[in-house]
């Protein structure tokens, strides 16, 4: 379960993300972003560490790159919390990324891991989510 006053903060700035993602409000969103990425350096490797924190400053890191490597951050940190939910967000976090960078079957291959932790977790939603992405990338060769 993640620290209220951690998912609180989360939550907030991911809104902040959102709401000046427009081109005129670049400043705030790099604002933001950067306390976001401060928040998770911060509880990097101590008891507030959660992956809830990572995933969120992967989805708004613009840099395909640097979006999948904070993405294995939040994969080893729900792994070592044995969180398979937030294990399987981040896989199929990882597979979105690489779809839309044109790379099909590494894509399809993260789904597929993302399918496996899903089944250890009551998310009927991500399971969901995760078998859609499987239909439709199959469907797609």
């Amino acid at each position: 379960m993640v620290n209220q006053s951690i998912y609180n903060s989360v939550l907030d700035l991911a809104c902040e993300l959102v709401n000046s993602s427009s081109a005129e409000l670049t400043q705030n969103y790099w604002h933001a972003y950067q306390k976001l990425n401060e928040l998770c350096e911060m509880h990097k490797g101590t008891s507030k560490d959660h992956p809830l924190q990572w995933e969120a400053l992967a989805d708004y890191t613009r840099n395909n790159k640097q979006a999948l490597n904070i993405y294995l951050i939040a994969i080893e940190v729900a792994t070592n919390l044995n969180l398979s939910e937030y294990v399987a967000s981040s896989q199929l976090a990882i597979a979105e990324r690489l779809l839309e960078a044109g790379n099909k079957y590494e894509a399809i291959s993260w789904a597929n891991k993302a399918d496996e932790n899903a089944l250890r977790c009551s998310n009927l939603e991500l399971r969901k989510e995760i078998s859609e992405f499987l239909l439709v990338s199959a469907n797609n060769t």
